[in-house]
């Protein structure tokens, strides 16, 4: 945002006002008087009292004219220094007027350009990140341990092959061979309930929890890196594409058409998962609580998805590589790890910023 600053400027003008005044002329009356006849004729400077009033009359008379002329025109310069002066003060604070609107609008068209990020997604802290992925695959363990048991289940091919469906990259053996061989189903269950959630979180598969139009983002993402634009002005693009999508389409949770699919993909996603439930514990009896909790789950990770796919920065859920050469081979990894990848920039973070480590199940 820029300011802008106005200078206000008064000028102001000095008047010198020179009266030049003329000396008071003096007055000399020169008599010649005779006195008595047959004397000696000698002249008379003297100056009579008649003479003496009517020149100091004159001369007040001619001074007072005089002083009336240099107030006038003294007056005159001075009234007209105070009105330029005024004029000039008030155009230079037009101008200054006008510097600053002009100013202002200058730097309300700056604002104006950038303002409309204000109004994108805010993004979250980490911290409120980390809480918030942990709570999510707290409630999926939480779930399997509540609803579901270690039971003696012949698989048969109808199970093997919806049970296929579950498989994951990060099983020691198809699933069918881990679970003959593991002491406690759990963890399988856990392992691949987790599995399902994060991947329908990240848009890369056919069953997914984000929007569609989210989803078209993603596969146009996967293209980018496909095609090797990997810039660093291409990732920032991309973060600002992804934000731009989430503020200028219809609202999730209230669009009709995000809604249907939501629904269908949720649905979908409990058919599949529908492949465990002769490991469900027959304790419970009605199976109904089982899956409303379950679908509450998937919703809820739905919010997450949104909430995480919305950042300006980068974050991904990660399974990392569990090494035989710990003794853990009966250990299975039942919650991801969770990365911030960018920052708030699309600027890579090297080394990549650990919000939340994996989680290992040892039973």
């Amino acid at each position: 945002m820029a300011n802008s600053t106005g200078l206000d400027i008064t000028s102001t003008a000095d008047t010198t006002t020179v009266a030049r005044q003329s000396p008071i002329p003096s007055l000399a009356s020169v008599g010649n008087n005779t006195t008595n006849q047959g004397a000696t004729d000698a002249p008379n400077h003297g100056i009579t009292a008649g003479d003496l009033a009517g020149g100091i009359v004159g001369a007040a008379v001619g001074a007072a004219l005089i002083a009336a002329a240099a107030t006038y025109c003294f007056m005159r310069k001075s009234s007209n220094g105070k009105v330029a002066g005024r004029v000039r003060k008030r155009r230079t604070h037009r101008s200054s007027q006008h510097t600053d609107e002009a100013g202002h609008e200058k730097g309300a068209g700056i604002v104006d350009a950038h303002a409309w990020e204000q109004h994108l997604p805010q993004g979250e802290d980490d911290r409120t990140i980390q809480t918030t992925v942990k709570a999510l695959f707290d409630q999926i363990q939480l779930h399997v341990e509540n609803f579901y048991i270690t039971a003696d289940v012949r698989i048969h091919s109808d199970i093997a092959t919806a049970l296929s469906a579950l498989s994951t990259p990060h099983l020691p053996g198809p699933i069918t061979t881990v679970l003959a061989s593991s002491r406690s189903h759990l963890p399988v269950i856990k392992h691949c309930l987790a599995y399902l959630v994060a991947e329908s979180m990240s848009g890369n598969r056919d069953l997914s929890l984000l929007p569609m139009s989210y989803r078209a983002v993603v596969k146009d993402s996967t293209r980018i890196n496909e095609e090797k634009l990997t810039t660093s002005a291409a990732r920032q693009a991309y973060n600002k594409w992804r934000v731009l999508t989430a503020y200028l389409q219809p609202e999730p949770f209230t669009d009709p058409r995000n809604k249907a699919a939501n629904e269908k993909a949720i649905s979908e996603l409990m058919q599949t998962f529908a492949a465990f439930s002769a490991w469900e514990d027959p304790a419970l009896g009605d199976t109904t609580n089982a899956r409303a909790h379950l679908e509450e789950l998937f919703r809820h990770a739905s919010s997450v998805a949104i909430m995480l796919w919305t950042q300006p920065s980068t974050y991904d859920l990660i399974w990392p590589t569990v090494s035989l050469e710990t003794g853990l081979k009966q250990a299975l990894l039942v919650a991801p790890a969770l990365e911030k990848k960018a920052d708030q920039y699309g600027m890579d973070l090297r080394p990549t910023q650990i919000l939340m480590r994996a989680v290992l199940d040892r039973s």
